[in-house]
């Protein structure tokens, strides 16, 4: 059984403690490349999470679900998105595009509680 750093040095990893619960799945076997969702906290911590599907639709409602949990875990909102696409979403509603650098702008001050 594989063991991670966090169980190794005695502290709690919350998106791992999350991860883990949403991927309680049986994996099934398939060699189709699955999907990677990009998960940034509100201190600027960037963490990848490897989805089980390997259809958009999919991945997007495994990612929802984890981010759903992530959240109810830390009490804050999460900010992520697909990985190789444009557009951002803050917590499990609001989407930002790239294509509105204001509008991205803006969020995103907001997501860090930072001023324009």
């Amino acid at each position: 059984m594989a063991v991670t750093l966090a169980e190794v040095f005695g502290t709690r990893d919350v998106v791992e403690d999350c991860k883990q619960s949403v991927q309680s799945k049986p994996l099934f076997s398939t060699f189709a490349p699955r999907i990677f969702g990009k998960v940034i906290l509100r201190d600027g911590t960037r963490r990848m999470y490897r989805t089980r599907a390997t259809k958009k639709k999919a991945a997007e409602q495994e990612i929802l679900v984890f981010v759903a949990s992530l959240e109810q875990a830390i009490g804050d909102t999460v900010m992520w998105r697909i990985k190789g696409e444009k557009e951002y979403r803050l917590s499990t509603q609001q989407t930002v595009s790239k294509s509105r650098g204001n509008n991205l702008k803006k969020a995103i001050l907001s997501f860090f509680d930072l001023e324009d």
